[in-house]
């Protein structure tokens, strides 16, 4: 799975935002706020991926619980993939 062609991740003001920009405007009209975590979700969306490898890439840079993160990244993704942001 991976993000949506047309994503890209800037930080402005302190805060990082994910924008839609070319063909992904079209599906989404707008941009996202996330925090360092969903910053690195999306980044690891840009590429060809799964919930497992996105969880492992956030214990291993945050030394987190993996239930927690697992839990987390599902969330997340799931709510991508509710506004058809994501291509399986």
């Amino acid at each position: 799975m991976r993000l949506f062609n047309g994503f890209t991740i800037r930080e402005y003001g302190g805060k990082t935002y994910a924008l839609a920009i070319g063909e992904a405007a079209k599906r989404f009209n707008g941009m996202l706020e996330v925090n360092e975590i969903g910053a690195l979700i999306l980044s690891e969306l840009m590429k060809n991926t799964n919930e497992k490898e996105i969880s492992d890439a956030i214990i291993q840079k945050y030394n987190a619980d993996r239930t927690v993160v697992l839990s987390d990244v599902k969330n997340f993704v799931g709510k991508l993939r509710s506004a058809n942001l994501i291509i399986e």
